[in-house]
């Protein structure tokens, strides 16, 4: 998937604009629904880029190979830490 990302922000940016106007037909050619989506996907790719960037950025992180060598799920996490928060502070109110 990002091969072809990187395909399509390796083309001009007003070509490709042109490209998919003029692949949409002279019927629709003043609408605003075809912006839109020309927009949509003229910065699709660099969103996407970004966002993989940033998610390699975190997978990196110590506390993930922390959770891994712990084997935390991903899906209970979030919710196991917050439970055994809960505990440990009705525990320290208590006792």
């Amino acid at each position: 998937m990002m091969r072809f990302t990187d395909a399509l922000v390796s083309i001009p940016f007003l070509m490709l604009a042109l490209l998919l106007i003029a692949a949409a037909g002279p019927q629709n050619m003043g609408s605003p629904l075809l912006l839109v989506i020309v927009v949509m996907l003229l910065y699709a790719p660099g969103m996407a880029r970004m966002a993989r960037a940033a998610g390699i950025e975190v997978v990196t992180r110590d506390f993930v190979a922390l959770a891994h060598t712990r084997r935390v799920r991903l899906v209970n996490y979030p919710t196991r830490s917050a439970a055994e928060h809960e505990r440990d502070a009705a525990g320290r109110i208590r006792g």
